[in-house]
This record gives C-alpha cells, sequence and structure tokens, in this order.
C-alpha cells in the first residue's frame, strides 16, 4: 500500500480538503483510496506528528498548546497516543485500497527539526511501501492575516500589527520546504500553490484531486468551513478574548465562551476582511522576496512568478474604522444577552468556569448570588 501524506501548511483550505475526504470516505474507497481517521472528532490528523514528537522525547514548545492537545507532559502524551503507532503500523493490513491519504496541517509547523521529519518519515516507511509528501503553499501576506483570524478565534489577545512584527521572520516558505526535501527528497515532496491562477480550474478541491488521483465528477463538495474573521470580528474577538479565554488552565473549553465565536461571525459577516497596511506590504516584500525566488527556481522553474499577485492592503483609516465597529459590535452583544438571545450559563457552570478563567471577575461565594446571570 503507498501512502500519500497532505502536510499541510496551515491556512492554506486544510479544514475544506479533510471535511471534503471525510464527507466522501465510501466514493474514495471504491476509487481505490483509503481515508481512515484514528478519531472521527479530529479533521486534522494531528495525531501522526504527535508520535514523531514522542518518539523524541519531545514536547510541543508552548504551554495552551500541550493543554489543548492533551500532552501537558510526557505521560499525559504517552496515554493519550502510544496506541497510534501501532493502529498506523496496522493499517496496510486492514484495508484493501492500494492508496491510503494522510492529512495534517499540524505536520509542517510541529516538526521543525531535520530529525522530526526524519523521525515522521521513518513511521510512515515502517508501514507502507511507499510514502509520498503533499503541501501547498499561499501567497504570504494572505497567508499572515489568516493566520491571525485562526489564533484569534483560538484565544490570541496579541494585536494584528504585533502579531505581524513577530510572524514576519517565519514566512520563508523556501526554508520550510528545505526541512523536508533535504530529508525525504524532492521527488517525494509535491509543491502546490494554493493560487486561483495555477490551481485546476480555479479551485482548491479540483487541484487537490487531480494530485491525488481522485476523480473530482465521482464525488460531492460538502460546505466550505473554518472561514476567517473579517476585519471588524478580528477586532471584537480580540477583546473579549483578554476576558473570556478560550481554554481553562486544565485544557478543557471555557464554557463563558459557548457560541460567542460563532455568534461573532455571524453578526459581522460580509464586513471587510483584515488587510496588510501599505507599509506591512512593503516590509512583507522585501522580506520574503529572496525565498521566494528561491522556491520559484527550484520547484516550478517554468513560471514568471512565484504567485499571481500580492494581497491587497487597506489604508490606515480602515484599521481605525474596524476599531469603532468592533465597539458597536459589543455594544450589541450585550444587548443581545440582556434581551436573552444569547444562552445563559446554569448557576453552577458558570460559578465553576469563573474560578477557573484568568482574569474574569472573583465569583461571589453563595451560589444564590449567580442565579440568573450568565
Amino acid at each position: 500500500m503507498k501512502a500519500l501524506v497532505h502536510i499541510g501548511s496551515p491556512k492554506t483550505g486544510t479544514s475544506s480538503i479533510q471535511r471534503y475526504l471525510q464527507h466522501n470516505r465510501a466514493a474514495l474507497a471504491q476509487q481505490g483510496i483509503r481515508y481512515q481517521r484514528s478519531s472521527v472528532r479530529r479533521g486534522s490528523q494531528w495525531e501522526l506528528p504527535m508520535i514523531a514528537l514522542m518518539a523524541e522525547d519531545k514536547l510541543l514548545p508552548n504551554e495552551v498548546q500541550r493543554a489543548r492537545y492533551k500532552a501537558i507532559d510526557s505521560a499525559m502524551q504517552k496515554r493519550t497516543f502510544g496506541h497510534i503507532p501501532d493502529w498506523l503500523r496496522k493499517f496496510p493490513g486492514q484495508y484493501d485500497e492500494p492508496l491510503a491519504l494522510f492529512s495534517s496541517e499540524h505536520m509542517l509547523p510541529w516538526l521543525r527539526t531535520p530529525d522530526l521529519v526524519a523521525r515522521m518519515d521513518a513511521i510512515f516507511r515502517e508501514s507502507f511501501d511507499e510514502v509520498q509528501y503533499l503541501v501547498y503553499i499561499r501567497e504570504q501576506g494572505d497567508l499572515v492575516t489568516s493566520e491571525y483570524s485562526e489564533r484569534v478565534k483560538r484565544g490570541t489577545d496579541v494585536t494584528f500589527d504585533d502579531f505581524f512584527d513577530n510572524r514576519l521572520n517565519g514566512l520563508n516558505h523556501f526554508r520550510v520546504l528545505s526541512r523536508w526535501t533535504d530529508v525525504v527528497g524532492q521527488d517525494r515532496l509535491t509543491v502546490r500553490r494554493m493560487d486561483r491562477e495555477v490551481l485546476k480550474d480555479g479551485d482548491l478541491l479540483k487541484d487537490f484531486c487531480a494530485v491525488c488521483g481522485i476523480d473530482f465528477d465521482k464525488t460531492e463538495v460538502p460546505g466550505r468551513v473554518n472561514e476567517a474573521l473579517s476585519a471588524v470580528g478580528c477586532e471584537v474577538m480580540r477583546a473579549l478574548n483578554t476576558r473570556i479565554p478560550e481554554l481553562l488552565p486544565d485544557g478543557r473549553a471555557n464554557p463563558l465562551r459557548r457560541g460567542l465565536l460563532h455568534r461573532v461571525i455571524t453578526m459581522t459577516d460580509g464586513m471587510g476582511k483584515l488587510r496588510l497596511t501599505s507599509d506591512q506590504a512593503a516590509r512583507l516584500a522585501q522580506k520574503v522576496k529572496h525565498s521566494n525566488s528561491r522556491v520559484l527556481d527550484t520547484f516550478f522553474p517554468d513560471d514568471a512568478a512565484l504567485f499571481s499577485k500580492p494581497s491587497a492592503v487597506a489604508a490606515a483609516q480602515d484599521r481605525q474604522q474596524a476599531r469603532e465597529q468592533a465597539l458597536e459590535i459589543m455594544a450589541e452583544l450585550i444587548v443581545k444577552h440582556r434581551l436573552g438571545e444569547i444562552p445563559r450559563l446554569n448557576p453552577i457552570t458558570r460559578l465553576r468556569a469563573l474560578r477557573n478563567t484568568p482574569h474574569a471577575p472573583a465569583p461571589k461565594d453563595r451560589m444564590k448570588n449567580t442565579a440568573g446571570e450568565s
């Protein structure tokens, strides 16, 4: 059995690809392709890069990430993921299809050294006769704004300007791709661009299918998922994140956030996208010019440019307008809450959440003081 491993990168339509694959599992099996997740609750198969970390006796570097992915320490990591290597080893013997598809955009950001990439490759090659990898890259201006939207959804309270400054040195596509080609070879890594001008029929899913050998016309396309927040939505959620973090310290979802993100997305739907300022766009272009040229020469030598066009920019006043609109949305959220349009938590759930939420107002000791509150 051959394995084709989709390794990302993050914010290149991976959630849509994974939903498409899960939705069409039966149709894919009829085409000789097995897409089988170890857990149906996960989109990205992040357990796969986790076992490479585990094999190298490493944890995720960020404490919040360790809590989110149930790997706070080595003991928890092994309890959570210790069965995955055996699951992967048995995979070819359990299914008849000649091709196995895997998808985890967590591989690119988590496997940050050649040793970890080599470990991941070795784990797959133990089980499969042939292992190929697939990655999509995206124009960095669009990438960084989309990444920021995702970080805000996940609870960051960092401003976009600070996020951009910190991220600027990490947008080198050539360095990331070389980490993989140096280990697995360029012949085993297919690099595609998330760019309508070069995607098959301008469509990501059709392009993915063409690479994987899937007959797109014999499958169904489910609805899109994981849409980016608007500029206003980012400002609203960032402000809320300062007081209502997404996760409790033990990694459980914070009940005080229940339904909040969906509500903000609904209320800000159709508002303008987050864009770089002209100054940020100029800094980015200068920063990635050399690395993009090397990617172009290495992987797309017949093309004139790596990406068809740079991302659109925003005027300085657009940022200020987004902040003002965010204040209006925050006020509307309060009104909806007072009118009972936003579901209330029961008193016990609310009290427990408050006691475990950093920065939240201290809860009253007596339960009667929480009755009727959310």
